[in-house]
């Protein structure tokens, strides 16, 4: 197993951005970007790493890669 992921951890798009956090972050003035905006979408690793759909994750940053 290698430093970016967790045993047993797995979050979706989905999961993370759910309607409730959705609204808090927006409540916060963080806006959400879409599925498609993160470079997690295209990452074969993105259901096990800990740092999958962070906000950071967009225009091909990667935190996993930092």
């Amino acid at each position: 197993m290698d430093d970016n992921s967790e045993e047993g951890f797995t979050m979706t798009y989905e999961e993370r951005y759910n309607e409730d956090s959705i609204c808090e972050l927006g409540e916060s003035g963080i806006p959400v970007p879409a599925k498609d905006a993160f470079t997690c979408n295209r990452c074969v690793d993105a259901d096990t790493c800990r740092w999958a759909w962070d906000l950071y994750n967009t225009d091909g940053d990667c935190l996993a890669n930092k």
